[in-house]
This record gives structure tokens, C-alpha cells and sequence, in this order.
């Protein structure tokens, strides 16, 4: 019988797994078919034990694959109902999942050693794979609330925040380019719920990465991307031969301060730039009666489809991040975030005049606002 899911703040990563296993070395070097048997076995072997104990002492709650959750497909203006593969799943039993903090400001939040980590879980069962990796050691740990088939988290052995680095990206690779799985990594102030470096691996092809891929932006420094044929909302594809290109992205969004989703399948990287403060319609649905997952339950589709466009603001981030250097990119945002402010929080006239009738014969002029393009592109 398995043990409960405990923690102890004293109890650091590496002394907690020494009942796991060796950390298995030469992954990139085995037959994939041999990768997904030892995933797919992991996973399952828990997931049997998990159901056939009460709720309190499962590692993991559910089969994400079993039915329970509500499926429809996901229409919209951008995305006709006969040709979308896309999909908006509902999962009623994630409402028992904790909350992530909202203090989340800034993409590069340094670590935490006070606050939640997954060093602090001192339950052997919980850890299904030791991985050696470029990067260093890695753990495959359970996911209790799984959105996915085989749902588990690659965390880092090393108590670090969630921020990806070259290190990370190339261990990332290395344990999905042979095999069929996926993985996708959220940043911080991105639906990242601990700030300890984590990706999701899923035993899933999501629907955006099977979409054809045609030629994308041409980046600066003459890099050339791919996208999805057919995918409305902005997403920039590398080759990992381009994992470098991918650093450097990846690089020039933290500096900027930019949230991002990273998706990983055995042939490619997707890189979506996200808003850092999400649209005011999404915000509200917390609060109406029977929603109380509904935020959740898209973001984490929104994770792996990628965001859509829904207003002028995240498609104009989008494209600044990709046009601009960083320097220019910081200082634009800047003054586009002072400009706003000046005009939204200027004071109304003290004795305002009713507006005199037009002149028949002068043409109205048409005041621009003091938000340009540039300032909505960051709202």
C-alpha cells in the first residue's frame, strides 16, 4: 500500500528519493518504443495503486484519460466548427486542486525556499523516474490533479525558480525527442502554479502540433520560424536544431519582463508570448456561480492550443517582442505604460461645458488618442 502524500520543510530533495532508484543514465540513447514503456509503466503502476485507495491518500486522484471531464469542440470566428481540431475541456475535479498564488508579478521571480517547492516532498512514491540529463539530475514525478493521459511533472533536482535556461531546454529534448510524448513549460505570471522549475510531460499530441507547418516571421538577426497552417492566434515553431534561437527567445522574454508558454514534442518547440495581465472578461468569471474552474480549466487548454486572438492588445505584444530588441522593446514599454496611465487617470474639468453645436460649414476634427498603437499593444 502506498503511503500518503506527506511533505516536510526539513526534508530537501535528494535525501527524500534515496529509497528511488539510480538516477537511469543514456536516455537519449535507447529506442523510443523503450522510452514510452517505461513512462507509460511509471505512471500506471501508480495510478492502479492510487485508485484503489480513499481519496485522502492517492498521489494520483483520477484517470485523466476515464471520461470525467466535459469535452466540446472550440468554435469561434477565427476557428470554423467543421475544420477546428481543437477542443475546450471542463474538469470538475480539478476544483480540489490548491490555488496558485496571484502574488505573481515578475517572469524572473528569484526561488523561495520558504514557499511550497517540490524538494519538499519527502514521499519516495511520488518520484516514478530518476533522470541524469544534461542539465543535471531530474526527478518524474506524479501529478495528483492530471489534465492529461499520463500526466507527470519533470522537476529539477536543483532547487531553482521556474525559469528556463539552455541547461533546461537541452534536458528537455533529451528526454522528449526519443519518445512520443510531449511536454510544455509555463513561466511564471503564465499559469505556473511553483515557482521550482517544472515541465509537464503528457503522453498527448496536443491539436496545435499537428497542424502542417508553412513558413512563420523572419526573427531578428535573419532567424527564420515556422507556424501552424491555419492556427489564428501567434505561435513562432523552431526545429531543435534551432535550440539556441530558442535560448535567445526565451532570453529576451524574461528580460522583457514577457510570460510564455513553451510546448516540446519530439520534432519541435512552440513558443507562445502571452499578455502579462489577462483580459478583464476572464478575470470575471471567478466570480459568477458555477465557474469556479472554469478560469483554470483554460488557461491549461490555452497551455498547449496556445493564446487566441482575442483583441488587439495580445496580438500587438506579440508582434513588438519578435520586432524589437530588448532595449528598445523595455524602453517602448515604458512610455507606452506612462502614456496610458497619464490618459486614464487624468482629472475631469471642474465646471464642464456642454458641447456647442458643430458649425455647418467647419469640419469636425476627430481628436486622436494619446494611446497609440504602440501603448494598446501593452494593455
Amino acid at each position: 500500500m502506498l503511503p500518503s502524500w506527506t511533505t516536510d520543510p526539513e526534508t530537501p530533495l535528494p535525501e527524500a528519493a534515496a529509497a528511488t532508484p539510480e538516477a537511469l543514465r543514456g536516455w537519449r540513447l535507447r529506442a523510443p518504443q523503450e522510452n514510452d514503456a517505461a513512462l507509460r509503466a511509471s505512471f500506471s503502476t501508480v495510478l492502479r495503486a492510487s485508485a484503489a485507495l480513499p481519496p485522502d491518500r492517492r498521489l494520483v486522484m483520477y484517470d485523466a484519460d476515464d471520461g470525467g471531464a466535459r469535452s466540446a469542440p472550440l468554435e469561434g470566428p477565427a476557428l470554423p466548427p467543421a475544420s477546428s481540431p481543437f477542443r475546450k475541456r471542463l474538469d470538475a475535479r480539478r476544483n480540489a486542486k490548491p490555488k496558485k498564488p496571484d502574488e505573481q508579478r515578475r517572469v524572473c521571480t528569484p526561488f523561495d525556499p520558504d514557499a511550497f517547492h517540490f524538494g519538499k516532498i519527502r514521499n519516495p512514491a511520488e518520484r516514478l523516474l530518476r533522470l541524469q540529463l544534461t542539465g543535471g539530475r531530474y526527478d518524474l514525478l506524479t501529478n495528483k490533479f492530471p489534465l492529461f493521459p499520463k500526466h507527470m511533472l519533470l522537476v529539477s533536482a536543483s532547487l531553482v525558480p521556474q525559469q528556463m535556461t539552455m541547461p533546461h531546454l537541452r534536458s528537455v529534448g533529451e528526454l522528449i525527442r526519443p519518445s512520443s510524448f510531449c511536454a510544455y513549460f509555463n513561466s511564471w505570471c503564465a499559469s505556473a502554479s511553483v515557482n521550482h522549475f517544472h515541465c509537464h510531460v503528457i503522453d498527448e499530441l496536443p491539436p496545435v502540433a499537428k497542424l502542417a507547418l508553412v513558413p512563420g516571421a523572419v526573427l531578428a538577426g535573419g532567424v527564420e520560424t515556422l507556424r501552424p497552417d491555419g492556427f489564428p492566434g501567434h505561435c513562432y515553431v523552431y526545429g531543435w536544431s534551432q535550440v539556441g534561437e530558442v535560448g535567445a527567445a526565451v532570453w529576451a522574454m524574461q528580460k522583457a519582463n514577457q510570460p510564455h508558454n513553451l510546448l516540446f514534442s519530439p520534432k519541435h518547440v512552440y513558443v507562445w508570448p502571452k499578455p502579462l495581465q489577462r483580459p478583464a472578461r476572464c478575470l470575471g468569471l471567478r466570480r459568477r456561480r458555477g465557474y469556479s474552474n472554469r478560469v483554470s480549466s483554460e488557461v491549461r487548454c490555452c497551455q498547449v492550443v496556445g493564446p487566441l486572438p482575442r483583441d488587439s492588445g495580445r496580438a500587438g505584444a506579440a508582434r513588438l517582442l519578435h520586432c524589437l530588441p530588448p532595449a528598445r522593446l523595455r524602453q517602448a514599454h515604458r512610455r507606452a505604460r506612462g502614456r496610458a496611465l497619464r490618459h486614464q487617470h487624468r482629472p475631469p474639468p471642474r465646471h464642464p461645458r456642454a458641447a456647442a453645436p458643430a458649425h455647418p460649414l467647419r469640419r469636425s476634427r476627430r481628436r486622436r488618442p494619446r494611446c497609440g498603437r504602440l501603448g494598446r499593444a501593452h494593455l
